[in-house]
């Protein structure tokens, strides 16, 4: 809120955004210029960051990958924001139910599943995000579901906010990520 009693850019994005973390990201649109540099793909490896991806613990990755500089850059950004909001809620003995939990095991297969074109090239992809991760079909489809939620709702703040260039980023995102056998109708129970 500012002097003015009226909520800022940074406030309106926090309210409207419920699939991560909204101060953190709020935080981290502003120091990245609303992921000016980031390509569609690039912004998909690091909202795979966020998608409870379950690994076995002898596969799982603890550090962010470094083949992408722009997208370790933020990550690491986050992560520490993540720190710092975890910490400034432990010492008010504050609650807010927020999961800080990171996770960096599809990183580099959710830019590369963006990148891929065929149908061969995505199926050859998913047999070994198997083979490297043990992550199935099912559990890949979720997290790629999960992207496109996250990207849908900062779509949402874009148009409020009138930031055509993110706007397009956002809604490039599905393009990229649901093909062959990830799509809306994908997820099954």
């Amino acid at each position: 809120i500012n002097p003015e009693n009226t909520l800022t850019t940074k406030g309106l994005i926090a309210t409207t955004i419920q699939e991560v973390h909204p101060l953190a990201f709020s935080d981290i649109l502003e120091k990245t210029n609303y992921f000016h540099d980031l390509s569609p793909s690039d912004i998909v490896g690091v909202f795979s960051c966020f998608t409870n991806i379950s690994v076995m613990q002898d596969m799982r990755v603890s550090i962010p990958p470094k083949d992408n500089d722009l997208v370790y850059e933020v990550i690491k950004q986050l992560n520490e924001l993540f720190n710092h909001y975890e910490d400034l809620e432990y010492s008010i003995e504050l609650d807010t139910g927020s999961d800080y939990t990171m996770n960096y095991d599809i990183v580099t297969y959710a830019m590369e599943w963006c990148e891929s074109t065929t149908e061969n090239d995505c199926k050859k992809l998913l047999q070994r995000i198997n083979l490297e991760k043990g992550i199935f079909l099912g559990e890949f489809i979720k997290a790629i579901l999960k992207i496109n939620n996250i990207a849908n709702e900062f779509a949402k703040f874009c148009e409020m906010i009138g930031n055509v260039e993110l706007l397009n980023k956002m809604t490039n995102i599905s393009t990229l990520t649901l093909k062959f056998v990830a799509t809306n109708q994908s997820l099954y129970i």
